[in-house]
C-alpha cells in the first residue's frame, strides 16, 4: 500500500461566496491529470456543502431575528427552508455514498486509507438526520417557531465544524493519495459511474458556490460535452437557483 507526505495547501478552504475556478497552485498537480486538485470533483463537490452550509446559517440567522421581532415567518418561507434541507441532505447521503460505494473500494486495491474517513460518516449523517427532522417539524409550525430555529442553530453550529474538518481531511490527506495511485485517465470511469447516477437537480448543490463562468468551465474540464453543459446542466443550475437558493431568507 502506498504512503504519501501530504503539503498544507489551498485545498480545505472554503470559499466565502462564488468564486471563480481555482488556478493551479498546489503541488499535487502533475502530469497524470490535466487540472489542478483544486478543480477535482472531490474538492469542489466539498466546497459546494460547504456554501450550503454557509447558506442554512445566514437564513437561519435571519429568521430567528425576525422572530425574536415577533415578525410572522410566512408559511412559503417554511417550505423553502424545507425544500433546501431536503436537497442538501439529498447532496451529503449521495456525496459519502457515492466515497463509500464507489470511490473508496476502488482506493482501498492500492493505498490504506485513514479510518476516520469512513467512520466520520455515520456521526455526520445521524446529525443531519436530526436536522433534517427540526427542519420538518419547522415546517409544519404555524406558531412562533424562534425556540425551534434557535435548536436548529445550535445544532448546526456544532455540525458545521466537525463536517468541515471531515472535508479538510479528505481533501489534505485523500487527494494527493488518490493522485499518487491514479491517474486522470484511470479515475475517470467512477466519476462516470457517479454522473449515471445521479438526479437531474444534484449537480447544482456541487457546483452552488462557482460563479457562471465557472460553472461552466468546470464541467467542461471535467469532460462533459459541451452541449450538455450549456442546453442540460447549465439551465438545471439557473432552475435551482431561482426556485430555491434565492428564495433563502437574507440577514
Amino acid at each position: 500500500m502506498a504512503t504519501v507526505e501530504v503539503q498544507q495547501s489551498s485545498l480545505g478552504e472554503a470559499p466565502a461566496k462564488a468564486v471563480p475556478l481555482a488556478p493551479a497552485t498546489t503541488s499535487v498537480h502533475d502530469s497524470k491529470w490535466p487540472y489542478p486538485a483544486e478543480q477535482d470533483g472531490w474538492k469542489v463537490s466539498h466546497d459546494g456543502l460547504r456554501k450550503q452550509m454557509q447558506d442554512l446559517q445566514r437564513a437561519l440567522s435571519a429568521l430567528i431575528a425576525r422572530s425574536k421581532d415577533g415578525t410572522p415567518i410566512p408559511a412559503w418561507q417554511r417550505e423553502i427552508l424545507k425544500t433546501w434541507m431536503d436537497r442538501f441532505v439529498k447532496n451529503v447521503e449521495d456525496h459519502h455514498d457515492h466515497e463509500e460505494h464507489i470511490f473508496y473500494p476502488a482506493l482501498a486495491k492500492r493505498i490504506t486509507l485513514p479510518e476516520r474517513f469512513t467512520s466520520d460518516h455515520k456521526h455526520l449523517m445521524e446529525a443531519v438526520g436530526e436536522m433534517h427532522h427540526m427542519v420538518n417539524t419547522l415546517a409544519a409550525t404555524e406558531s412562533n417557531p424562534l425556540d425551534g430555529l434557535q435548536a436548529l442553530k445550535a445544532k448546526m453550529d456544532v455540525f458545521q465544524p466537525e463536517m468541515d474538518e471531515h472535508l479538510r481531511e479528505e481533501e489534505v490527506q485523500g487527494i494527493p493519495l488518490q493522485r499518487q495511485a491514479f491517474s486522470q485517465k484511470e479515475w475517470q470511469p467512477l466519476v462516470d459511474q457517479v454522473v449515471s447516477e445521479s438526479k437531474p437537480m444534484d449537480l447544482p448543490g456541487v457546483v452552488l458556490h462557482l460563479d457562471w463562468d465557472a460553472k461552466r468551465e468546470w464541467m467542461l474540464v471535467q469532460g462533459i460535452p459541451g452541449f450538455v453543459v450549456k442546453f442540460i446542466l447549465l439551465p438545471r443550475c439557473r432552475k435551482y437557483c431561482k426556485q430555491v437558493f434565492a428564495r433563502l431568507p437574507q440577514p
